[in-house]
């Protein structure tokens, strides 16, 4: 994956997710003018994070295939999951 974004700068403080690892989340300023959200987790396997997205991925093309689903719009938010070091899911939404 090429990116064509660069990070120019870091919003406000670094939040910490109050969860058993606890991964923070960064905002970040990139080259656009855009602002994104990251999750940086450290010491772990994202092997399972990235089969749970795709698992959602799947569920939500099941639930786009079923009329009432698609007319309520229902879906699952998923993530980006970039293996890193260390190491950083992308809260860019796919959905």
């Amino acid at each position: 994956m090429i990116w064509s974004r660069q990070v120019t700068g870091f919003k406000g403080a670094v939040g910490v997710m109050m969860s058993i690892r606890r991964p923070k989340r960064l905002d970040v300023y990139t080259s656009d003018e855009g602002e994104t959200s990251w999750l940086v987790k450290g010491g772990e396997d994202l092997r399972l994070d990235q089969r749970v997205e795709l698992f959602y991925e799947h569920v939500n093309v099941l639930l786009n295939q079923d009329v009432q689903c698609r007319q309520q719009q229902l879906a699952i938010k998923t993530y980006t999951v970039v293996r890193r070091q260390p190491v950083v899911v992308a809260w860019s939404l796919t959905v």
